[in-house]
């Protein structure tokens, strides 16, 4: 496994995209530190899956997920609102949004994901008692930083998440939907998420998507 600390604008990175990286578990971090102190236990707490708005491919993605995770809370349509996906949230083992993202360069804050009722920024996640231990963000740019490892990933991180995935170049919905359903059919059986990424082949439409944190 490689464990990466970028600066400056490396957090950009694909690191997928790397001919050298290719199958090769890699996870991006704050700092060494940050990665030592990162690991939560599994809390063998609910499943969290949320269909934002506007992606042709969004419910048919948290459809296929949900058979994947019975008992899931599945959010989508005007189901999928920013008070109740973050009441959802609160506590939550693993939680995967296929959403809109939109990154707010200058305050990491301000970053979001779209909902059926408004942006879920990071100010919305402040509240949540417990973040989520591994949280997917299946959505253009949500894993875009600044000059730091900031934007949505590096918010969820300092809040508590162990574990964020997410894209840092857009991404293209139909690729996004099998990349995804596969990538949980690896998690599902245990396989850590830095791992779960580099088992699977990447077209350019999914080749911007990181692990941020333990990994």
């Amino acid at each position: 496994e490689l464990v990466l600390t970028p600066a400056d604008a490396l957090h950009g990175v694909a690191w997928a995209a790397l001919p050298s990286l290719t199958g090769r578990p890699v996870t991006a971090v704050a700092s060494a530190a940050a990665w030592l102190s990162g690991a939560a236990a599994p809390r063998h707490g609910r499943t969290v899956l949320v269909a934002g708005p506007g992606l042709a491919y969004a419910d048919a993605e948290v459809a296929d997920l949900a058979r994947r995770y019975p008992g899931a809370t599945v959010l989508r349509g005007d189901a999928a609102g920013v008070d109740a996906v973050r009441d959802a949230l609160d506590g939550a083992e693993l939680a995967h949004l296929a959403t809109h993202g939109t990154f707010r360069d200058g305050n990491a804050l301000l970053s979001s994901v779209s909902l059926a009722d408004g942006p879920l920024t990071a100010y919305d996640l402040e509240t949540l008692h417990t973040s989520p231990r591994i949280v997917v963000l299946s959505a253009c740019d949500a894993g875009r930083a600044g000059d730091a490892l900031m934007g949505l990933p590096g918010v969820l991180l300092a809040f508590g998440t162990s574990t964020v995935i997410a894209s840092v170049t857009p991404v293209q919905d139909a690729a996004a939907r099998d990349f995804m359903v596969a990538m949980h059919a690896q998690l599902a059986r245990g396989v850590p998420p830095a791992r779960a990424l580099a088992a699977l082949p990447r077209s350019p439409g999914v080749l911007g998507f990181t692990c941020f944190g333990t990994g």
